[in-house]
């Protein structure tokens, strides 16, 4: 018995390093990823400042963590995906006796815009993606700041959860 969890063990780890070492990579079909793909800054058409940088960001991070495209810049990149943030709002959605809010719900809209560089920035795909968080606030303005900053993660998490099949369904 235990020689054969030993050679089940080698036969694992030699398959791993075959996959690893022939450029195995779970991207889509047509080659679109193999340059990568390019993540601009997003247009930010709403009047929160600096909302842009942050979404981007975290938009990117998100991609990155997937596992499934590749980021690249784009004199390197096959695609372009273009965002315009079309809405954002900051809602206070409950209070506390003293008229204090209590809790605020963030809402953001972005419309996505997938390119293909090598093909006259030939538009293949367009969707508008829409998410909502909730989160507390704090007497402590620096803790209020960190749980909108954490909501405005979590969203952009949760449009890179729903983008991500969006794009790869695209590729294959």
């Amino acid at each position: 018995m235990k020689y054969d969890k030993i050679t089940r063990l080698i036969l694992f780890f030699t398959a791993l390093a075959f996959m690893v070492g022939c450029g195995y990579k779970m991207l889509g079909k047509k080659g679109f990823s193999e340059e990568g793909l390019a993540i601009p800054i997003l247009q930010n058409n709403t009047t929160r400042p600096g909302l842009e940088g942050e979404l981007t960001k975290a938009l990117r991070q998100e991609v990155l963590a997937s596992g499934r495209l590749n980021l690249a810049s784009e004199d390197k990149a096959t695609l372009r995906l273009n965002g315009k943030i079309m809405f954002y709002s900051l809602t206070p959605i409950s209070f506390d006796t003293a008229d204090r809010v209590g809790e605020y719900r963030l809402e953001i809209r972005i419309l996505f815009k997938l390119e293909n560089l090598r093909d006259n920035n030939k538009s293949l795909w367009e969707e508008e993606l829409f998410t909502r968080f909730e989160y507390k606030v704090s007497i402590n303005i620096v803790e209020t700041e960190k749980a909108r900053i954490t909501a405005l993660q979590r969203a952009a998490k949760e449009l890179a959860q729903k983008l991500i099949p969006l794009l790869l369904e695209r590729l294959t």
